[in-house]
């Protein structure tokens, strides 16, 4: 299984250098009930619930491990700040899951609802994180959050030519 993040319009993108052997936990359902009537119980469908992301796992700091994802970054405390900009500027980030024959698991704008992290002894960093899948038009969202409108002016995009041409709208 191999995990790429990308900002929201794909100009940076980091691979997850070691996704765990129990791999990423995928939550997705519905928000289905059940209603008494004279005649029983009937189950009623309702509408899917967004999916949920969440693993464990580390990124090596100053570190080339044999077991990593290639083309990984070295530096894990760039991952730290790719992150903690997504949560400090309100703004999903792209997550794409693929098999290890290459077969797309997911591939979606998801917003980080937790981050964990700790140094271990070696310099590495143990990290958790949570995910969910954001279902909002991003331009709608972009004109409607002052943090996120900061977070695409530094990084060029805040534009309809812009997003159109990363296919964000």
């Amino acid at each position: 299984m191999n995990i790429t993040f990308a900002n929201i319009t794909g100009t940076q993108t980091l691979v997850v250098p070691y996704v765990p052997p129990d791999g990423v936990k995928i939550s997705h359902g519905a928000k289905n009930e059940t209603q008494e009537t004279v005649n029983g119980d009937i189950r009623l469908t309702g509408s899917a619930n967004l999916t949920g992301l969440s693993w464990s796992s580390f990124f090596p700091v100053n570190k080339q491990y044999p077991f990593c994802a290639s083309g990984y970054d070295t530096n894990g405390y760039n991952y730290i700040d790719f992150l903690d900009s997504s949560i400090i500027y309100e703004v999903p980030i792209r997550v794409v899951i693929t098999s290890i024959d290459k077969y797309s698991i997911k591939n979606g704008l998801f917003t980080i609802d937790s981050f964990e992290y700790s140094i271990d002894k070696v310099g590495d960093i143990n990290y958790s994180i949570a995910l969910t899948e954001f279902n909002r038009d991003i331009w709608e969202y972009l004109n409607s959050s002052p943090k996120a409108q900061t977070y695409a002016r530094s990084n060029g995009i805040y534009s309809s030519s812009n997003l159109s041409q990363y296919g964000l709208i």
